[in-house]
């Protein structure tokens, strides 16, 4: 018998022998490689894939400053949205 066998063995007759630490270090990597599975997800899908929108390159966003807060950019009413787009010939 192969001497890694051999340690194979012995590991997994003393993982028997203390279950309460091999469960312990089962749930630890299974919340881990959870944890890094979803954070993968997020980020393929947050920052690595295009948006699902034809014509990317036309796609704008709309805010509205507050000359009192010049920092603070706001969504516009919806009404203000309807009158620039109505009032508006470039888009």
């Amino acid at each position: 018998m192969s001497d890694w066998l051999a340690d194979i063995r012995a590991a997994l007759r003393s993982l028997r022998k203390d279950r309460g630490s091999t469960a312990v270090a089962v749930a630890a990597l299974g919340v881990g490689i959870a944890a890094c599975a979803t954070l993968f997800s997020v980020v393929d899908g947050v920052l690595l894939r295009p948006l699902p929108f034809p014509n990317l390159d036309r796609l704008v966003a709309i805010w509205k400053a507050d000359p009192a807060q010049p920092d603070a950019w706001r969504f516009p009413a919806v009404a203000n949205f309807l009158d620039w787009q109505a009032e508006s010939k470039s888009f």
